[in-house]
Formats: C-alpha cells, structure tokens, sequence
C-alpha cells in the first residue's frame, strides 16, 4: 500500500571513482534484488570534493531531504497519491541517513533493525 524510495549519495560519479553506467548497472541490480519493489532511485551526484563548483554544493545530497521531496511529490501525482508526511519511515544505515530523516520530519529506523523485523513491516 505504500511507495518505495531508495535515495542514495553517489558523489564518486563527479569526482571519478565510478561512471554512470556502472551506477546504472548497480542500481539495476538492486531493483532486480528486491523483486522490483523499489518504485524509484533519486541519486545524488554531487560531492563536496569535485573539482567543478556546479558538482561541490547542492541541496539534494543526504543528510539534507532535497532527493525525498524532489521524489515523493511527483512519484504521489504520477500515481495519483498522496501520502502525508506522517505515514513514511526512512531506513538507513549511517548518522547522514538519521539526519535526513530528521530534517525531513520521518521515523528513523536503522537498517539492521529492519532487516531483522522487515516481515513485520510488510
């Protein structure tokens, strides 16, 4: 009955650790191993290290909720939902992903905590 999100930080992209389409490719992985419940995968491509201004700086990349807003509302519209703020749940894994949940007003579950209860969410 809910939406999947799956955001995710992928700076090494504009400071060349990785390229796009190996991204792509892990990202394709990750949808394949969920049995495509992932409804979608903002990135983030911007990293405080990159050399070029344009990819240092931005609004989107976690802790900050750019990629949560930037996802849910037109996810919601394209699916004619809406699912108010307090129904959602973030889980993560590090103290960035905790922030971002924060800012982003949501319950902050950690990602082996759900790991280990997930059924009982589903």
């Amino acid at each position: 009955g809910g939406r999947i999100i799956a955001i995710l930080n992928a700076g090494d992209l504009s400071i060349g650790r990785i390229d796009i389409e190996t991204l792509v490719l892990c990202l394709k992985q990750t949808v394949d191993l969920t049995g495509a419940l992932i409804d979608k995968i903002p990135f983030c491509m911007h990293h405080p290290d990159a050399a070029d201004p344009e990819y240092s700086r931005c609004w989107c990349r976690i802790p900050s909720p750019g990629l949560i807003i930037e996802s849910a509302i037109p996810l919601a519209h394209r699916n004619r939902e809406m699912y108010p703020p307090c129904i959602g749940m973030f889980v993560g894994a590090t103290v960035e992903g905790e922030q971002c949940a924060k800012l982003a007003g949501f319950p902050f579950m950690p990602a082996s905590k759900w790991h280990r209860e997930g059924k009982l969410l589903v």
